[in-house]
């Protein structure tokens, strides 16, 4: 089975965001937080909008066993009751991301950041994910 994949007008705005805003492969987020583009690219258009922003923790079921859940699906220290702004989201994942998300991927995908950037947002975000 052959998957094919094609550009649509969101991607490429997305990508062309990222790009415009990267100075030597990093952007600041709007918190200031300082990110590697392809961080920055999976935070914005795919982790965050897929995962949906909750500032309050949730129990989420979906999990097993079930997981107290805040920001962008993050899980890390948790507690119920918890409240986070939208400044300190954007850090939590960010932070997630670079720390412990990109130098795992770097490590294992030779040539890293020879890939197209797309790729490797998309990446970021499927590892966050599983």
């Amino acid at each position: 089975m052959t998957i094919k994949l094609s550009k649509s007008k969101r991607a490429v705005a997305a990508i062309a965001s990222v790009v415009a805003l990267s100075v030597g492969g990093y952007v600041s987020l709007p918190s200031g937080y300082k990110v590697h583009d392809d961080t920055a690219l999976a935070i914005k258009y795919l982790t965050g909008p897929w995962e949906g922003r909750r500032l309050v923790a949730y129990l989420d079921t979906l999990p097993n066993p079930d997981r107290w859940t805040i920001c962008d699906g993050d899980t890390t220290d948790v507690k119920p009751g918890m409240v986070e702004t939208e400044a300190g989201c954007d850090k939590r994942v960010a932070v997630k991301m670079e720390r412990d998300y990109r130098p795992k991927l770097v490590a294992c995908v030779p040539d890293w950041d020879k890939h197209p950037l797309g790729w490797r947002g998309a990446m970021l975000d499927l590892s966050w994910n599983i």
